[in-house]
């Protein structure tokens, strides 16, 4: 199995405007879009690359929640981020939790994350990493 992205750290700024597609007491449904700036460092790159790569973004998320029950919310997240070839071209990350109240304000999460990226970089020995990601995630959350 390969490794995943080859990336060693990355930040993205960016702006945008949304829409409330659905907003009421049990389910709340956002679209937005916009652009942005991002900067990728990488692990390894091939001989005569740089470490570091920047590009201008557009990006678009939607992002939806609802109350199951009384105690058990869905919440489902899905972004798609454009950048240039050497930043990866195209970045999708999705996400889905059921979060389940415990008490007071402790909740229980069990989340399944995919993340993928059109093009990812190549490290120092020409090796191309796994383009998608899964992983699946349990937790506790307090909320502040």
């Amino acid at each position: 199995m390969r490794p995943f992205q080859n990336i060693d750290s990355q930040w993205k700024f960016s702006v945008g405007a949304g829409y409330y597609v659905i907003d009421n007491s049990d389910i709340l449904w956002t679209v937005a879009a916009g652009p942005g700036y991002q900067e990728t460092r990488y692990n390894t790159v091939p001989a005569g690359d740089d470490l570091d790569s920047h590009s201008g973004t557009f990006q678009i998320s939607s992002e939806y929640d609802q109350d199951l029950t009384d105690d058990v919310e869905l919440y489902w997240l899905y972004e798609y981020t454009a950048s240039n070839d050497a930043t990866g071209r195209g970045k999708h990350h999705a996400e889905i939790a059921l979060d389940i109240d415990l008490i007071s304000d402790i909740d229980f999460r069990i989340a399944a994350n995919f993340d993928h990226i059109d093009r990812p970089q190549p490290d120092d020995n020409g090796v191309i990493p796994d383009n998608s990601d899964y992983r699946l995630t349990v937790g506790l959350n307090y909320d502040l």
